[in-house]
């Protein structure tokens, strides 16, 4: 099976959580055989209403200190992933990431969740979630759960890098039927297959809507929905034992965030795959997404693919 990942981008902040996703980040490059490469933008404030000279020099310190963790972080991922580089971008974060891996033709974004807190986290959403929005190919995303607080640049050169196994894993692979899902499922699909997972599919069955007077539709609909999603799970789910996987399907009645998290903790999956819609503007600030939600809480990583899928597969292995 031809690789599925080639170019990975990975996004850092130089915090303990990015450190985290960076252990990630070598063991996928390190199994996919892929180039990787280490990405920090340094924030450009010359937009907001400070003395010129203040901001010249913030950024030059901050240029010089990002350079010197570049290579610091460069030499310790060599023994592992010897295709190997790094980048300084100046601007806003989310925007250059997306942006780098639409010119370098990424096939992946490898990211910690909370990177790059703050003011800027409550006004416009966390970085990765607006990565995820606007990435030109999936983005994987690494909750980090430790209050562990450090500087990269005093770590030892020698400092021991704990890869996490990418193989015999188990992927949870929510799935509502849309066309983002099921560019997931496709995409869960090569993946457990390269990497030798099971997987389990996970639907929420939301409820009915509501009549004028507010009674539930009436219960022999609701099984007949019901037994049309079992029915088109059960399908699926035959197609990934075709392909010789691991596999079962699950189904939970509960709000949909709330059940994604209860069957990444009953199945023990060590990685979720889920599609996602990358909505923006004033109704994704206000209503959120169930791949935030998930994202916010969750205790495994979480792959986001959007459709169309796999914007970069073939354009440049031809």
């Amino acid at each position: 099976m031809e690789n599925l990942v080639h170019r990975i981008i990975f996004a850092t902040d130089f915090s303990a959580c990015s450190f985290k996703a960076f252990e990630y980040a070598l063991a996928w490059a390190n199994f996919f055989e892929a180039q990787l490469t280490i990405v920090h933008v340094v924030r450009n404030y010359a937009s907001l209403d400070i003395e010129e000279a203040i901001v010249y020099v913030n950024i030059e310190e901050q240029i010089q200190g990002s350079r010197e963790r570049l290579e610091k972080t460069v030499s310790w991922g060599k023994a592992y992933a010897p295709n190997i580089h790094s980048e300084l971008l100046l601007g806003i974060p989310a925007d250059q990431v997306c942006q780098f891996a639409q010119d370098n033709q990424g096939d992946l974004i490898i990211m910690g969740a909370h990177g790059w807190s703050g003011l800027d986290r409550v006004l416009m959403g966390s970085v990765a979630e607006r990565v995820i929005c606007q990435a030109p190919c999936p983005v994987l995303i690494i909750p980090a759960r430790e209050d562990r607080s450090f500087d990269w640049v005093d770590l030892p050169e020698t400092m021991k890098i704990e890869m996490p196994s990418v193989t015999a894993g188990h992927l949870l692979l929510p799935i509502d039927f849309s066309d983002c899902s099921l560019a997931a499922f496709e995409y869960g699909t090569r993946l457990a297959k390269s990497c030798d997972m099971s997987v389990s599919l996970f639907h929420v069955v939301e409820p009915l809507s509501y009549s004028l007077d507010f009674n539930l539709a009436h219960p022999i609909e609701d099984k007949q929905l019901r037994h049309k999603v079992e029915a088109r799970l059960s399908e699926l789910t035959g197609v990934l034992k075709k392909e010789d996987l691991r596999a079962d399907y699950r189904l939970a009645d509960k709000p949909a965030v709330d059940a994604i998290l209860e069957g990444i903790h009953t199945t023990e999956a060590n990685l979720v795959v889920m599609g996602t819609h990358g909505r923006r503007g004033f109704s994704r600030l206000v209503m959120g997404s169930i791949t935030a939600g998930v994202l916010r809480r969750s205790s495994a990583p979480i792959l986001t693919v959007k459709s169309p899928k796999f914007h970069h597969e073939g354009s440049h292995h031809a």
